[in-house]
């Protein structure tokens, strides 16, 4: 008898590897001005892979320039706008993460992109 191969959510735990999640904030400065930066929201894992065509296809469409797909867990407190922080690679999020149907792993496209300060 046969037993069951196990999900694409199993392999994929093997590929993640940890991060942080960053997001843009605003905070009011002494002087009733504002002050924009980036605030520590999670830790979390996550992978990296090449964007499907589709995904490039769409993202053209939509003016949008990505250069990654970010695959992480379900549940991931990450959203558009949001950056991935790994060891040595830094990705903002340019759609909120999407979750196939019964799966475990939730995918967001991502662009490259350096530690700057939000404008």
């Amino acid at each position: 008898m046969l037993s069951p191969s196990p999900g694409m959510a199993h392999h994929a735990a093997r590929w993640m590897v940890p991060c942080e999640v960053w997001r843009e904030q605003t905070s009011f400065d002494a002087g009733g001005g504002q002050e924009v930066g980036w605030g520590w929201q999670a830790d979390t894992t996550a992978y990296l892979t090449s964007p499907s065509a589709s995904e490039v296809e769409i993202a053209v469409q939509q003016g949008q320039d990505i250069t990654h797909t970010a695959v992480m867990p379900t549940g991931t407190v990450a959203k558009r706008g949001d950056r991935l922080v790994f060891d040595t690679v830094i990705v903002g999020l340019v759609t909120d993460p999407v979750v196939a149907t019964h799966s475990a792993l939730s995918r967001a496209t991502a662009n490259r992109t350096s530690w700057q300060t939000p404008t």
